[in-house]
């Protein structure tokens, strides 16, 4: 295996982390204020 393909592997694996705490806060701030998730602007971020 190539050492690029490795570290395309774990920025992948970090980058769905990211996303996923990004739309984790959004869920909460909706589930706490009643508006409804705002997906696009948490992608955004």
């Amino acid at each position: 295996m190539q050492p690029n393909l490795g570290q395309g592997g774990c920025m992948a694996i970090e980058d769905s982390y990211q996303l996923a705490v990004e739309l984790d806060k959004v869920w909460k701030e909706s589930a706490d204020t009643g508006i409804p998730v705002d997906v696009f602007s948490a992608l955004k971020r």
